[in-house]
Parts: structure tokens; sequence; C-alpha cells
């Protein structure tokens, strides 16, 4: 069985075979899609408010299981072309994975084809959060993509080291820090 599908200004995209069986169970709305229109393409749009386009939308029906695919299963190295990807790319293609409600899991190789990964900071038992170096490796701007990637594939730790940079490091705003605040209370108790 295959089914066709159109995107928008981009064309048809025929999905077959093991491909088709991966998709329809990764992602419940697309399934849904398929079994609803079986004789016809089924028509696929980007949505802007959402952060979805075209590209992104081709990607997941092309590629559907074959960032995470065992070696084993004929997959070749070459195909998983690492440094490649930007994280602005691979966010694009995260809110796809959400806005279709797709199980990310067919699809976290992507992480290791970052052109920029993001490297944790491993924190010393005894350091405070607050006492690390600024994060100077990855401009701020895009760190609100490298979140929305970690959060989507489960990249816990990633997301974790992620968060703590906007958190600690970030000059976004005039937010003061609780931590002096915390200390201004501190100095004018009595004890």
């Amino acid at each position: 069985m295959s089914v066709s599908f159109t995107i928008d200004g981009l064309g048809t995209v025929k999905v077959s075979g093991q491909d088709l069986e991966l998709l329809v169970r990764a992602s419940p709305q697309l399934r849904e899609l398929v079994q609803e229109s079986k004789t016809r393409p089924i028509k696929l749009s980007p949505s802007e408010e959402d952060n979805v386009n075209g590209e992104s939308i081709r990607y997941l029906l092309e590629n559907i299981g074959q960032e995470n695919a065992p070696d084993k299963q004929g997959i070749e190295e070459q195909r998983r072309e690492p440094g490649s990807l930007s994280i602005v790319d691979l966010s694009q293609f995260c809110n796809t994975l959400h806005y279709y409600r797709c199980d990310p899991s067919p699809f976290l190789g992507l992480w290791n084809r970052l052109s920029q990964p993001w490297e944790v900071t491993p924190l010393p038992d005894d350091t405070w959060v607050w006492r690390t170096p600024r994060r100077t490796d990855v401009s701020q701007s895009k760190w609100p993509d490298y979140v929305n990637a970690a959060w989507i594939l489960g990249k816990d730790d990633e997301l974790s080291d992620v968060l703590r940079s906007v958190v600690w490091d970030s000059t976004f705003g005039d937010t003061e820090p609780a931590l002096s605040r915390s200390q201004n209370i501190k100095s004018k108790q009595e004890f």
C-alpha cells in the first residue's frame, strides 16, 4: 500500500511500504488522515502559527525511520551526514514532529547531525550553578532552538544544561535574579 501527500507549494510525496507503516505508527494524526482518505492524495499545509513549514513536512514524510535506524538494517553510514544540520532547521523539524503528534524516536539521530552540537557542561558536586563560567560557544539567540529540539527529542541532559544557561547566563531583559534579592533579605534580618 502507498499513500501520496501533497504539500502546499512543494508538490507530491509518495510514502509506501515499511515507511508508511512507520509513519502511521509514529503519528496518530497522520494515521487518521491516511485511514480517512485512501483514494486521493492527502493535502498537508504549513502552519505559520505553529512554525511548521513545507520543507519540514516533506522531510518528515521522506525520512521517517532513517535517522535512527541501526546499521544492520541496511542504512548506510554516509546517509547520516554528521555536522550537516543547523539547530534552526532541527528546531523546525521538531515543530513539525510536535504538530503532527509524532513519536520522535524515529528521528533521534537528527541530534547527532547538528553542525554545532550543544556540549553539556558538567558541574562539579560542590559548585553552585551561578558560579560556572558564562557560556560563549553558542549564540544566545539560538538557545530557544536548542531548548525546543532537546525537549521534543527527549535529550534530558542537554535540555537541563540549556535551561541552566538560559536562567543563569542570559542577558535578556532586566530581570533581577532571585539570588540578589535573597541576599538583601538575609542582610536585613536580625538574629
